[in-house]
């Protein structure tokens, strides 16, 4: 779904498609999606319109477009639309744009529209939405120019947990265990391992809505428990060979 919705975005000045992870936040209401290290790239600063597709209860697509100089929502979901949903839709829109600067009340408006008959269509329903938006000029728009950002900021949150198992993978593969504790005196081996223990339960203990977890798209916490998962087993098996 991402990837179609980029292709819908491209080479459209001022219409930014937010991909689905972070959407799916912004529009239940997370906590995460109002920090300073949520998409950290200001996507409201310079658009005009932001749409994407928004997976609701884990298992159904809908459609989320909005047009940032009107305040104006546009909700779609092949099921139909309910009143509670539209208000929470609104309500936590509005929330995740004032925490980026874009403040004031936005209205929601639905339309008319066939509703699926089957359980399994909604990703149909929801992109043959999207694609009405998609103006008939559109291969001819100048092509933008490429904004530098951070990897992290590029990552969707799964993403760069993926990135970490590639990381600890790669670390079990290519580091020799026998080499790593060569430094280490044998009797100091226990210490130096109930310390181990302590900083990777200190990271744990810090929580999904850290800063280094917030700042990272949950990389770092992945990757430092990777860690210390590494040099546990290693002093552990130097202990009982």
């Amino acid at each position: 779904m991402n990837s179609i919705c980029d292709i819908l975005s491209k080479d459209r000045p001022g219409v930014v498609h937010i991909n689905c992870q972070a959407l799916t936040k912004i529009l239940d209401g997370s906590k995460r999606a109002k920090s300073h290290y949520f998409l950290k790239n200001n996507i409201l600063e310079r658009a005009t319109e932001v749409f994407g597709v928004y997976l609701e209860n884990g298992n159904h697509w809908s459609f989320f477009h909005c047009n940032v100089d009107r305040r104006c929502i546009t909700y779609f979901n092949s099921l139909g639309e309910t009143e509670w949903q539209c208000q929470a839709i609104a309500q936590h829109w509005s929330a995740f744009a004032a925490s980026r600067g874009v403040k004031g009340e936005w209205d929601l408006k639905t339309t008319k529209h066939n509703l699926q008959t089957d359980s399994v269509s909604c990703g149909i329903h929801t992109l043959a939405v999207g694609k009405k938006d998609v103006p008939p000029n559109v291969l001819q728009q100048p092509r933008k120019a490429k904004t530098k950002v951070t990897i992290f900021s590029t990552l969707t949150e799964g993403e760069a947990e993926d990135l970490a198992k590639g990381f600890g993978m790669a670390l079990t593969k290519h580091v020799p265990k026998d080499k790593l504790l060569s430094g280490i005196p044998e009797e100091d081996i226990p210490a130096t391992l109930r310390t181990i223990e302590q900083m990777k339960l200190n990271v744990q203990n810090l929580g999904p809505e850290s800063e280094l977890d917030l700042a990272t798209h949950r990389f770092g916490p992945t990757a430092v428990d990777f860690f210390f998962s590494f040099l546990e087993d290693c002093m552990k098996k130097t202990q009982h060979p």
